[in-house]
C-alpha cells in the first residue's frame, strides 16, 4: 500500500462504524441529503443568533456596524447551518472564519457585502475564466453538484496562493453556496491534474489546490465536501515521488475529508473510466477522453450565473473578455452571442454588432415596412461577410445559427430600438461610452 492510501485508510478506520459507513456512502453516491423542517430551521436559527451574540467577535461586530442586514440575513446564515448539517457551534465558527478571511483577503470595506466580479483584478478574472473551476452540467446519481478543479493552465502555474483564494471566495460563496442542492447535499469535488510533466515534478498544481482545500476546510466557505477525487496522470513521473507529494497534500486535510478522498492515477482514459465507476456522468464532463478541456462547454456555468444575476457589475470582466473569454469557451472574439446577461452583452462581437446596427438604424427605419426585411437581410449579409458568426447555446453547446435565424435577430434588434425611441437612445444603446462613464447596458434582447 502506498503512502497516500495509508493516510486515507487510517483516516477511515479511525472513524466510528456509523461515521465510516456515512463516508463510504458519500464516496459511492448513496449518501443521505440533509433533512430539515420549518420548525428545526426556526429553532436552530434562533440558537445560532444566541451563539453569535455570545461570541462577541470583533470582525462580526465590524460587519454589523457596516451592514446589519447582511450578516443577520436568514438565507446567509442558513448557508452556514446547512454546510455543517445544523451543528450550531461549527456553523458559527464557519461564519466567523468566513468574515475573518474576507477581511484578510479583501479588506474592511468588503466584510459586510458579497464579493463581486468588480472586486477581482484582471489577473483574478482571467484565472476564473481559464477553466480552473468548472461545474458539470449533469449531477451524480444522488443529485449532487459535481465541481472540477483543473490544473495545468499557464495562469495557475504562475499565480500566488492568495490569488487562488480570492477567486475561490467568489466561486464558492457567490456561485456554489447559493445553489440549494449544494446546501442540502454537498458537492463532489474532482481535482484533475493537467499540468505538464516538468511542472508535475514540482507538484505546483496539486500543492496549490490542496492548500486551497485546507483553507476551505478551515471553514472559510459554507460548502460541504461530500466526496473528493484526486486524479493524476502517470507515465512521465516517478510514482514514488508523486505519491509522497500527494500524501503531503492529503495530510493538510481534516480527517473527515481524508475519509472521503480517493486518489486515482493512470492514463487519461483510465482516469475517465475510474470516475464513471463512482457515478460521475461522462457526457457532460469538461474533459475529453484524452484529458483535454472541452472548450465549447467551459464556463457555461458562469454564463448561466450572470444571466440570473443582472445586477452584478462587470468592469473587470469587460476589460478581460477579448483576451480570455473567447479562448476558454471555443467562441471567437468576433462571434455574436445570443442570450441574456451582461457577460453576453459585453462580448466583443456583440459590441461590434450593436454599434454596426445602430449606425444603420435610420436606413432601416426609413424604409417602407414591406422593404425592412430586405434591409435586414443586407445588413446580416454584411455582418457575416465581415467574419462575424451568430451563435447560441443549444443543449449546452455553442452552435452557429442559420442565415434566416440571424435575419430574425437583426429585425428584433430594430423592433427593440423602436420601442426605446421615446427614451434616451444614446444612454440605452451606446456602448462606446463605457470607457468614459462606466458600462451602459443595451436592451436585453439582442
Amino acid at each position: 500500500m502506498n503512502e497516500t492510501e495509508q493516510i486515507l485508510a487510517s483516516a477511515l478506520n479511525s472513524l466510528t462504524a456509523e461515521k465510516r459507513t456515512e463516508a463510504l456512502h458519500d464516496v459511492h453516491c448513496v449518501g443521505k441529503e440533509l433533512r430539515e423542517t420549518t420548525e428545526i430551521v426556526k429553532k436552530n436559527l434562533a440558537e445560532f443568533d444566541q451563539a453569535v451574540r455570545r461570541e462577541r467577535n470583533p470582525v462580526y461586530e465590524m460587519a454589523v456596524n457596516q451592514n446589519r442586514a447582511y450578516v443577520k440575513n436568514r438565507s446567509f446564515r442558513l448557508r452556514f447551518l446547512r454546510a455543517e448539517m445544523h451543528n450550531i457551534g461549527k456553523a458559527v465558527d464557519n461564519m466567523m472564519n468566513f468574515l475573518r478571511n474576507k477581511l484578510l483577503y479583501f479588506g474592511a470595506d468588503k466584510v459586510s457585502r458579497d464579493i463581486c466580479l468588480s472586486d477581482l483584478s484582471e489577473e483574478e478574472v482571467g484565472l476564473l475564466l481559464s477553466g480552473i473551476f468548472h461545474i458539470q452540467n449533469d449531477r451524480d446519481p444522488m443529485g449532487r453538484v459535481i465541481v472540477y478543479i483543473t490544473g495545468g493552465t499557464e495562469m495557475l502555474e504562475k499565480c500566488r496562493p492568495e490569488t487562488l483564494i480570492r477567486v475561490a471566495y467568489y466561486f464558492y460563496f457567490n456561485i456554489l453556496s447559493s445553489i440549494e442542492a449544494v446546501q442540502m447535499k454537498g458537492i463532489v469535488l474532482i481535482v484533475y491534474d493537467m499540468s505538464a510533466p516538468e511542472l508535475r515534478r514540482q507538484f505546483v498544481m496539486p500543492g496549490l489546490i490542496f492548500g486551497l482545500l485546507a483553507q476551505a476546510e478551515q471553514r472559510s466557505f459554507p460548502v460541504r465536501f461530500s466526496a473528493l477525487h484526486t486524479c493524476v496522470r502517470t507515465g512521465t513521473t516517478n510514482m514514488r515521488i508523486l505519491d509522497t507529494n500527494v500524501a503531503a497534500g492529503a495530510r493538510q486535510l481534516p480527517q473527515h475529508l481524508q475519509a472521503r478522498m480517493r486518489f486515482h492515477h493512470g492514463s487519461n482514459t483510465e482516469l475517465q473510466h475510474i470516475l464513471s465507476a463512482f457515478g460521475i456522468p461522462i457526457d457532460s464532463r469538461p474533459l475529453n477522453m484524452d484529458g483535454s478541456l472541452r472548450r465549447e462547454s467551459l464556463n457555461l456555468w458562469l454564463y448561466r450565473h450572470m444571466a440570473a444575476n443582472e445586477s452584478e457589475s462587470l468592469p473587470a470582466l469587460h476589460s478581460y473578455a477579448s483576451s480570455t473569454l473567447s479562448i476558454t469557451t471555443g467562441i471567437r472574439e468576433k462571434d455574436i452571442l445570443f442570450g441574456r446577461g451582461r457577460l453576453v452583452q459585453f462580448h466583443p462581437g456583440n459590441v461590434l454588432y450593436r454599434n454596426f446596427l445602430e449606425t444603420h438604424a435610420e436606413e432601416h427605419d426609413s424604409a417602407p415596412r414591406k422593404l425592412r426585411r430586405k434591409v435586414a437581410i443586407g445588413l446580416t449579409s454584411q455582418l457575416i461577410g465581415s467574419g462575424l458568426r451568430f451563435m447560441q447555446l443549444v443543449e449546452n453547446r455553442w452552435s452557429e445559427r442559420n442565415f434566416e435565424e440571424s435575419v430574425v435577430k437583426v429585425s428584433q434588434f430594430y423592433r427593440t430600438l423602436r420601442r426605446n425611441s421615446g427614451k434616451d437612445r444614446l444612454k440605452s444603446l451606446t456602448i462606446s461610452t463605457v470607457a468614459l462613464n462606466g458600462p451602459v447596458y443595451p436592451p436585453k434582447e439582442i
